[in-house]
């Protein structure tokens, strides 16, 4: 395999690549090799259809060192941040056991389904997260803008507000006063965040979190596997030894907890040890249904099928994991809602009645 370097490029056009640009790509590189076009014309084809600055930037260049006689796994290995280890490490297995064609159409299938597993993820997330800032909106609504005028009222008939309305206007004054400070808050959670993200101690820390969170721990450990069992499934598939199939799986993990169970098992496995004696230590990261299956795998010489078998498994799981996420969640996030408005309604009601007295006894 090619080993991956930083690659200098004078290319100056900013925004990385899309990954339905990645996806398009390796399908439509594919569909032109295996109709009779040479590299260098597909990637002049390619570069010219393409919408994206960037990529025609870094299309033309590769065609540039193609024509020069660079082999193309080199030339996109030039551009780590635009295209990850499994499109290098399948493009070089394929030039050197010519397959090229084959192995970009598997390229394009798993790009594909890494795309859309992402997006099922997301979108299993926006449903709770609208939920929730729909509620506190409207909660802030009702007590910024209807509470005070009710108050103000009550306030001319000289009687005392009941108690949870005046703590329901205490958490609104605190609000409208130091609003500065909410927002500096929730900048500084933000910024933190994404501070953890740019270093690797921190990040494997804020990754553990998210494996061992109640309700979502299990969808992100579900996700990570159908990737990791897919991905490794197609690279081996595709002729990449198992040791370097490894080595791209690290570095397009995601997440640092399996990337440094994957450097681990490549590094084991170099020394001559089997998947399965690794991760089998792992219950937790993977579960005894997938080292068992790989450990089959490795002793009947059919390992990627059952990688590829373990990744449609856990994509199917991973569909009824979030439809009970959302089952799970839909019950809570309406009591949540209920609480809210339920206060909200409480602090406003309970004055209006009070003042329906005060106004018979004024009366």
């Amino acid at each position: 395999m090619p080993k991956t370097t930083e690659g200098k490029s004078k290319l100056l056009s900013f925004g990385g690549i899309k990954p339905l640009e990645k996806i398009i790509l390796a399908k439509h590189l594919a569909i032109a090799l295996k109709a009779g076009l040479d590299i260098v014309e597909a990637l002049n084809a390619l570069a010219q259809q393409t919408t994206s600055k960037r990529l025609r930037e870094i299309l033309t260049e590769i065609r540039k060192d193609v024509e020069e006689g660079k082999p193309l796994a080199d030339s996109f290995l030039r551009y780590p941040k635009d295209f990850p280890s499994i499109f290098v490490d399948m493009i070089y297995s394929g030039e050197r056991g010519g397959t090229l064609p084959e192995n970009l159409e598997y390229l394009s299938l798993q790009l594909e389904k890494d795309y859309e597993l992402k997006k099922k993820i997301k979108g299993a997330m926006m449903y709770p997260g609208i939920i929730f800032f729909a509620t506190i909106i409207v909660t802030l609504a009702l007590s910024i803008f209807v509470l005070p005028k009710i108050t103000a009222l009550y306030d001319s008939f000289g009687d005392d507000l009941p108690l949870i309305t005046v703590i329901m206007l205490g958490a609104m004054n605190f609000v409208r006063n130091y609003w500065y400070l909410l927002l500096v808050s929730a900048a500084g959670i933000i910024g933190l965040y994404s501070l953890a993200e740019k270093f690797p101690a921190a990040k494997k820390v804020v990754d553990k979190m998210k494996l061992s969170l109640p309700i979502l721990g299990n969808m992100y450990v579900v996700s990570q596997l159908t990737r990791l069992s897919r991905t490794l499934g197609t690279l081996v598939k595709s002729g990449v030894p198992i040791q370097a199939a490894l080595q791209s799986l690290e570095s397009t993990a995601d997440n640092l907890v399996y990337k440094d169970l994957m450097r681990k098992t490549a590094e084991q496995v170099s020394s001559g040890e089997t998947m399965y004696s690794i991760l089998k230590e792992y219950p937790h990261l993977f579960p005894p249904l997938a080292s068992r299956m790989i450990s089959l795998g490795e002793e009947t010489g059919n390992l990627e099928n059952n990688l590829l078998y373990l990744g449609e498994f856990y994509e199917k799981e991973l569909d009824g994991v979030v439809k009970n996420m959302t089952t799970i969640l839909e019950p809570i996030l309406l009591i949540f809602v209920g609480l809210m408005v339920g206060l909200v309604a409480v602090a406003i009601i309970m004055p209006i009645y009070s003042l329906s007295g005060s106004i018979n006894r004024f009366a």
